[in-house]
């Protein structure tokens, strides 16, 4: 009965879609902005029929509008970019606004006070730092590309970028891949990136491409609290823009390097220590160029990186550091056909592969592993715009993915007879492997075809929207033991036993259906009070929830009505997707993994085999996840380029991946994967910003919250009634403050500094079978998550030089990232015999020179 009202519901969905949308949908998201306002005379009056023209400065596109009866204009889906507008009527001087900055999601109001005179007098105003917007409840904050060419990111990859925001937590480590992170207490699944209006998350829920940060020219990070036409995420919305080609040619190069001779030592203190400094290099290379096919219609741009870096730790003792290698590329057409239409393509592909993934004291070179990725994403978006108060915007996007996640060197075939082992080594003190490590898992052509559209209206002060959304995704998720597992503890202080599982192999579907719908009202009631309401609908093949209903709203008002002050507030219940990670659960595991104690064993591992433990693997009623949320703040300009606000949150989750272990007999359980954990999360966030005017523009925050949440995973029985507690990922404090300063000549001084409490863990007993248990250090039974890191902070920095170069600009510059020096233990032993002890460190201080050219 379930699937036929889901199918009833996907087909009145997909006829609404047809009703409003054009052939070709894609993913929703807000790529464009609005620029809007009202001419007035000298005496405040309106004035109708004032001709408006909006202008982009680098493609020289055109859009005109006459003010209506009460003086009002507005443009619709304005392209992100700089622009200028001219008002003009017959008696009157011309009016021309200049320096218009358009962001994704930014809504402009310009009043334009027309003065008595000939049209051929030209009245130039400059526009102000759009950093406050009094008529939207969510919060948002929008990077370009110059301050983000400026940042010392050490992966030279988007997913560092949301790291500097306000509200998240960050544990940077190592390993320079995709950036992993969370947003006001959610989990690292619940960001949706999304580039030029199409997602670049895969099934996992992760983000499953790389974009050369090159190509990117607005990065817009949104915390919590958005509008209804985003959906399938919980936490936060990572909105990316790539460049456009204009009519002036454009040609980019860069270069950066970090020989390990820029490496320094640094001395941890720690007895697991092993070499001085750690071994490793960096080199990247970019390079985009774009320009116009047909001049004032059909433009290009293409970019590509080539990424190579090697980073060990001074904990490590394999020789061999992790191996990184990322080909990203990028191509983006933009056609304008006329006033009304205009059509994007954006093609990304992103192959990559990393070795030696894992830097840890206990892990040996032998039994590292190794990724490989091969993905593709385009996006095909068209923008029509029927009259001054009505536009559809709509697109197709299609996603690939094949990758795998193994042993180092897979290409050669295991020996006969090999196994992996962890054991306790008493000459080192501490846990160490032999032999190939085990697992092998990934997905294999995961396949989504997503299409989508979205109808915006004005009628008076109400700006409505609607839209749909469907996909399709194809694909299996194979998973497999290749070499018995042994796990021996005999060595370890105490004793313990020697246990082995076997191999298996079993492969997974990752066939899905998403289809969603929502309606969006933004209304100004007054020139100080604007309220924002919406409902999303959502339906997903692989969920229980026949139909998530998720109501959202918000409220903002301008106390002294000048555009100076802003409180909010926001409420909203957001649904995620049920991930292929956890509608797998089962098939991609075998139907029974039988642990086995090995009594007796000779030099080989080979003894008496007595069944120690049996686990089985279901599923049961997944639901779609969702979260409760409720913000309330307040913002103020300081000043007009000076932005300083508060904002208080409340998360309450439900529905949340979770695990029981359900006792059959005193050896056997089976493993459920259930949604219904819990997730619980309080803060306050402080933040600053400030416009790149007066020679320096920054963002600071600073955050104090509590995240609490159900453990996910395979537990055993004991564990699974301390599931509740700290969240792994709670860090009680950070902040996070980043600045640049523009010196004469053309010197810019950018700094980066993060500081955040330690992140708690749980200490186990090391038993790999249903006996496994959370305890502390003296082996007593205890709940999760009862330890702490230590706290870290880092200090990064960009110094560079902009000059005049053969008909181009030249930039060059060094970064230093942890300037200090400083010792951050960023993980460590969880064993008891070991607990606390520290398997892996954050970098020393690293340089890295480089030189950017532009012409």
């Amino acid at each position: 009965m379930r699937q036929v009202v889901r199918g009833r519901l996907a087909a009145l969905l997909v006829l609404l879609g047809l009703c409003v949308a054009a052939p070709w949908v894609t993913g929703q998201a807000v790529t464009t902005g609005v620029v809007e306002g009202r001419a007035v005379d000298d005496s405040g009056g309106v004035m109708p029929g004032v001709t408006v023209t909006l202008r982009n400065v680098d493609r020289n596109t055109v859009v005109t509008q006459t003010t209506s009866a009460s003086g009002e204009f507005r443009f619709l889906a304005v392209q992100v970019g700089s622009y200028e507008m001219r008002a003009e009527l017959s008696g009157f001087s011309t009016v021309t606004v200049a320096n218009i900055r358009v962001d994704p999601g930014s809504n402009q109001r310009f009043p334009v006070q027309m003065k008595v005179g000939g049209v051929e007098e030209n009245l130039v105003v400059t526009a102000a730092a759009p950093l406050l917007d009094t008529r939207e409840a969510t919060q948002s904050t929008t990077l370009d590309d110059k301050y983000l060419a400026t940042l010392p990111l050490i992966t030279r990859n988007y997913t560092e970028m949301p790291t500097v925001m306000p509200g998240v937590s960050y544990n940077r480590g190592a390993r320079t891949s995709y950036n992993q992170f969370n947003v006001r207490g959610g989990d690292q699944t619940g960001n949706n990136y999304l580039l030029d209006g199409g997602s670049l998350n895969r099934g996992v829920g992760r983000a499953g491409i790389l974009i050369a940060p090159s190509v990117i020219e607005r990065v817009e990070f949104i915390p919590g609290g958005f509008s209804a036409e985003y959906g399938g995420y919980q936490s936060s919305v990572i909105n990316l823009i790539s460049k456009s080609g204009a009519n002036k040619p454009d040609l980019f190069f860069s270069a950066i390097t970090k020989p390990n001779a820029l490496l320094s030592s640094i001395e941890t203190g720690l007895p697991s220590q092993v070499r001085d400094k750690p071994p490793g290099y960096a080199r990247f290379f970019e390079t985009a160029i774009g320009g116009p096919i047909v001049k004032d219609r059909l433009w290009y741009f293409a970019g590509f990186q080539y990424n190579a870096e090697n980073q060990g730790s001074v904990l490590s003792a394999d020789p061999l550091p992790i191996r990184n290698r990322f080909y990203p590329g990028h191509l983006k057409l933009t056609y304008q056909a006329n006033a009304n239409n205009r059509w994007e393509y954006t093609g990304d592909i992103g192959p990559f592969t990393a070795d030696h993934t894992t830097l840890s004291t206990e892990i040996a070179a032998e039994s590292n592993r190794r990724q490989a990725i091969q993905t593709w994403n385009q996006t095909l978006r068209q923008t029509h715009l029927f009259n001054a108060n009505t536009v559809l915007e709509s697109g197709l996007q299609v996603f690939y993915m094949t990758f795998h996640n193994n042993r180092v060197n897979d290409d050669i075939a295991i020996p006969a007879g090999a196994y992996y082992v962890r054991y306790y080594d008493p000459a080192l003190k501490q846990f160490y492997t032999r032999g190939p490590s085990p697992d092998r898992f990934g997905v294999t052509d995961e396949t989504r075809a997503r299409l989508s559209t979205k109808l915006t209206r004005t009628a008076g002060q109400h700006t409505i929207k609607t839209g749909l959304e469907y996909s399709e995704t194809y694909g299996t998720q194979p998973r497999l033991r290749e070499v018995p597992n042994f796990n021996d503890l005999r060595a370890q202080p105490g004793g313990g036993p020697l246990t082995r599982q076997d191999p298996y192999s079993v492969e997974g579907s990752l066939r899905d259906r998403l289809v969603g719908a929502f309606v969006q009202d933004n209304w100004a009631i007054s020139a100080r009070l604007s309220v924002d309401a919406g409902i999303r609908v959502d339906s997903q093949r692989r969920s229980t929830t026949t139909a998530a209903f998720s109501p959202r709203g918000g409220v903002t008002w301008d106390p002294t009505g000048g555009g100076r002050n802003k409180v909010f507030a926001s409420i909203g219940r957001y649904y995620s997707n049920v991930f292929d990670g956890v509608f797998g659960f089962a098939d991609s595991r075998p139907a029974v993994d039988i642990t086995y104690t090995v009594r007796n064993p000779n030099a080989s591992l080979v003894g008496d085999d007595v069944v120690r433990s049996i686990q089985r693997f279901a599923i049961d009623n997944l639901k779609n996840p969702y979260l409760n949320h409720y913000s309330v703040g307040y913002e103020t300009l300081v000043v007009p380029d000076l932005k300083v606000g508060i904002t208080g949150i409340v998360r309450r989750g439900f529905n949340q991946p979770s695990g029981d272990a359900v006792t059959i007999s005193p050896v056997e359980v089976l493993q459920v994967q259930r949604t219904s954990g819990r997730l619980r999360y309080n803060g306050v966030e402080m933040t600053l910003q400030k416009a790149p005017r007066h020679h320096w523009e920054g963002l600071v925050s600073y955050t104090v919250g509590r995240a609490q949440d159900d453990a996910s995973g395979v537990l055993s029985p004991i564990q699974r009634q301390f599931s509740f507690g700290s969240a792994d990922y709670d860090q009680r404090r950070t902040f996070t403050g980043t600045g640049t300063i523009t010196f004469p000549k053309d010197v810019r001084f950018t700094t980066l500094v993060r500081h955040a409490s330690g992140r708690p863990y749980s200490i186990v007993n090391g038993d790999a079978s249903i006996l496994a248990a959370y305890v502390d250090r003296a082996g007593n039974i205890v709940g999760r998550n009862q330890e702490r890191l230590p706290s870290n902070w880092t200090m990064d920095m960009t110094v560079g030089r902009e000059f005049g170069f053969g008909g181009g600009r030249v930039r060059l510059f060094g970064q230093i990232i942890n300037a200090t020096n400083r010792v951050n233990v960023i993980a460590v032993s969880t064993l008891r015999a070991t607990a606390g002890n520290p398997t892996n460190v954050d970098i020393p201080r690293q340089i890295q020179v480089g030189v950017e050219f532009r012409h």
